[in-house]
């Protein structure tokens, strides 16, 4: 795969493929303020890392809040981030997988890349936050780091890429 600004070629098409990546987060209540900062702050270099932010013509992300986290969402997420906010009373992602529900048909032939901020209600030393860190490490590494791996297998004609796979979740 070569890279032409937002576009990616793939060798077995002729058109350019793009990607969309939607991000779901929180900031408040306050009390996870201080690991939703450090968490979302390593994803978001993660995507500046592999190159993914750059090659992204939309990022949507969808965060569970309101005018209250105006601010540190601005100061986190990247400028190109167009941001969707859920309000307080929201407490799971089903909101930003709503917005992917909405945007996908009016995009067809796009790569979309859905990932999360796992963890961040969870005391990173417990043994439920260390599960959901080497979760969300497992996640972006598979996902982000390699996300050319991942738009390889979508556009060779799988409709799915992912990291876990839970029966009966």
């Amino acid at each position: 795969l070569a890279m032409r600004g937002s576009h990616i070629r793939a060798s077995l098409f002729s058109l350019p493929v793009k990607l969309a990546v939607f991000f779901h987060t929180l900031f408040y209540p306050e009390r996870y303020l201080y690991n939703a900062f450090n968490i979302v702050t390593e994803q978001i270099e993660q995507m500046r890392q592999s190159g993914l932010l750059d090659a992204c013509s939309e990022m949507i992300v969808g965060c569970n809040g309101g005018e209250e986290s105006h601010d540190i969402a601005h100061l986190l997420l990247p400028e190109k981030s167009k941001i969707v906010y859920h309000g307080l009373e929201s407490k799971s992602e089903n909101l930003t997988i709503v917005e992917i529900e909405k945007w996908v048909p009016q995009h067809q032939n796009w790569c979309v890349l859905y990932f999360h901020v796992k963890g961040i209600s969870h005391d990173p030393e417990s043994v439920d936050g260390k599960l959901r860190t080497k979760w969300r490490k497992c996640m972006m590494n598979h996902l982000v780091e390699e996300w050319q791996k991942c738009v390889r297998y979508l556009t060779s004609g799988y409709e799915a890429v992912g990291c876990h796979w839970m029966d009966g979740a």
